[in-house]
């Protein structure tokens, strides 16, 4: 659950900081224009961060098992600088492997997010934590059409 809550928090982080980045290259006027919000919620039921998840949990307990594998005859007091080392390969592996796929997660979130903005007329898509007034609420019809996918 806590590898979750990072994948989740890392891609609603990234989505922030593009927004933040892509935000002064547009100019929309806020009166009158369609600006759109979401929350964290939209993320989690997204078809691609609900595999995501899944296969990060699964390639977890593989990486668990390598680990069990590779330090079963070890004593964990004598052989502690070992077992250290191989804890840290087998995490800088999973990161590794995470980093890369969270990328093309990213980019079909995206991609999706764009199509629903496109779907619904609007102007722009940001995240809740960006908007300090306006806007409105979308995440419950960005959720609704995640989950139909």
């Amino acid at each position: 659950m806590n590898i979750k809550r990072q994948i989740i928090g890392g891609l609603a982080a990234v989505l922030i900081v593009t927004g933040l980045i892509m935000l002064p290259l547009q100019t929309v006027e806020a009166t009158g224009s369609n600006i759109g919000y979401v929350s964290e919620e939209v993320y989690e039921v997204h078809p691609a961060v609900v595999e995501f998840n899944q296969e990060m949990q699964e390639q977890m307990n593989i990486y668990q098992q390598e680990f069990n594998e590779q330090t079963s005859g070890l004593d964990q007091q004598e052989d502690a600088q070992q077992i250290q080392q191989i804890q840290q390969q087998i995490q800088q592996q999973f990161q590794h492997e995470q980093a890369e796929k969270q990328e093309e997660l990213l980019e079909k979130v995206e991609a999706d997010l764009e199509q629903v903005r496109e779907e619904l007329g609007l102007e722009l898509i940001l995240h809740e934590e960006m908007v300090v007034s306006g806007g409105e609420d979308i995440t419950e019809e960005v959720k609704d059409y995640f989950e139909n996918m």
